[in-house]
Order: structure tokens, then C-alpha cells, then sequence
């Protein structure tokens, strides 16, 4: 009743949606090569991504007094030179600097479940898992470079032993170029979350229905607070630290209910 398995995958993507700007202005002159126009959008099918991943999984069939339980665990690594719709580099004469761990990049995951059936009809379900941090975008919140937008500016690395959430370990006092910082240089927080399940199944089958569970659940049953992305803008009062919680979590709920 155990299976094991490991796998090793390795994912390359080419043609991926991106919309430079090919009216960038010069970073040292600041002018456009067309004057006529200001930005000149241009839509294109050149974007690249890169993933490698190794996935370890481990499952257990129930049987008897043992409850049925599955394993797995994933180290990856996701690299993207564009993001999602809408992405604009921070050069756009120099577009291969964007090549850096995507947002989506979790480097470890781990992901458990177990279901047991026990005696009297009843059932515990537990789903729970693990994840490293998620990578997030620091800029300088100016236009350094001239290129007329200030949401993609990333700032020098002063201090490579710095702290990453502390605005000393950058330099943005400059201009006419780009920072050399990469692009999300910055980790978030890590994710964890648990959901516990316990059901009650009666026979039903004198009625001329199959059965009737009632149950109660708890959804992030430990209540761990999930952060979303930090702040990247170094001018921010609130430079790497979270403003919201993260998207795909919730505090702690409490559901008793039945079901025929």
C-alpha cells in the first residue's frame, strides 16, 4: 500500500507576452529616438521563462487501523524575463537584465493529507502546507534612468550584506541609468496553513438514502497569519513590511454543518 515516487522536471518557455516601450528615451540624454512621439507601445511575443523542479511524493493507502496519508514535497526554481500583462522593465534597452526568479518562484513546498476512517462511523481529515517565501520587485520610487515611469527603477546594492528589508542596504541617488540591483531581489514571508475536518457518517439506507454526514471543519485551524507582499518602494514608510494579508489565506473559521 505505499507508493513513492520522484520526479524531475524541467520546463523552458519561449514567446511569452510583453509590451516595451521602442520610444524609450536615452537614460544620459533623456531624448527619445522619435521625438514625435512620447511612448510608442509595442506589442510583442518574445518573453522567456525558465523552471526546473524536482517533486519527492510519498502515499500510504488505508487499511485497517492505519489512516490513508500522502507526502509530497517540491524544490523548484521559476525565472522569468517578463511578468504578468502589462510588465514594463526597467530598461528597455536592455531587457535580458530582467531575467530573475518570478513572482511565483517557491523555492521549497510542502503539502500533506491525511484521511482517517475509525470505528462508530467516524472520519478525521487533515490538509495542511508549507511554502518559502515569495520573491517581490525593490524600486527607488523615482525615475532614475529618464524613461518616464517611476514604478520600475531598482536602486544599487550598497551594502551586499545589509538587511534586504532595510532602505541603508541601497543606493538610489543617481541618474541617467539603471540601478544594478536584480529584479525581485527582495523575499516576502513564508506561508503555512492547516485545515482540520472531523465527520460523523449515519446509514441512511431505511429511509432510501445513501447516508448522512455531519461534520465540523476548521480552516487555518492554528490561525498563522499569512502575509502578503512586502512594499518594494524604498521611500515607502512601509519598506518591506506587509500592508495586507496574503490573498490566498484567512483567519481562522470555524464550519458545522450536514450533508445527505
Amino acid at each position: 500500500g505505499w507508493a513513492l515516487s520522484v520526479d524531475a522536471v524541467n520546463t523552458r518557455g519561449k514567446n511569452l507576452y510583453n509590451a516595451p516601450d521602442v520610444n524609450a528615451p536615452d537614460p544620459v540624454t533623456g531624448l527619445r529616438p522619435d521625438p514625435r512621439f512620447l511612448r510608442i507601445t509595442q506589442y510583442q511575443s518574445t518573453g522567456n521563462s525558465w523552471y526546473s523542479g524536482l517533486l519527492v511524493g510519498l502515499e500510504k493507502r488505508g487499511s485497517g487501523k492505519w489512516p490513508q496519508f500522502g507526502v509530497s514535497y517540491t524544490l523548484s526554481k521559476q525565472e522569468r524575463d517578463v511578468e504578468d500583462f502589462g510588465f514594463i522593465p526597467q530598461d528597455n534597452y536592455n531587457r535580458a537584465a530582467e531575467k530573475a526568479p518570478a513572482s511565483n518562484d517557491r523555492r521549497h513546498q510542502l503539502v500533506t493529507n491525511v484521511v482517517w476512517t475509525m470505528p462508530y462511523g467516524l472520519q478525521m481529515g487533515l490538509f495542511a502546507q508549507a511554502r518559502s517565501a515569495l520573491p517581490f520587485n525593490i524600486t527607488t520610487g523615482v525615475d532614475n534612468n529618464r524613461d518616464a515611469q517611476t514604478t520600475t527603477d531598482r536602486p544599487d546594492l550598497a551594502n551586499p550584506d545589509g538587511d534586504p528589508r532595510d532602505p541603508a542596504t541601497y543606493n538610489a541617488n543617481f541618474t541617467g541609468r539603471s540601478g544594478n540591483l536584480p529584479r525581485n531581489f527582495g523575499r516576502g514571508d513564508p506561508y503555512f496553513e492547516a485545515h482540520l475536518r472531523f465527520s460523523k457518517f449515519i446509514d441512511l439506507s431505511p429511509l432510501k438514502l445513501d447516508r448522512l454526514e455531519l461534520f465540523v471543519e476548521a480552516l487555518n485551524i492554528t490561525n498563522y497569519v499569512n502575509l502578503g507582499t512586502p512594499t518594494g518602494n524604498i521611500r515607502s514608510a512601509l519598506f518591506g513590511r506587509s500592508s495586507a494579508i496574503n490573498g490566498d489565506s484567512s483567519p481562522r473559521q470555524v464550519e458545522i454543518g450536514f450533508r445527505v
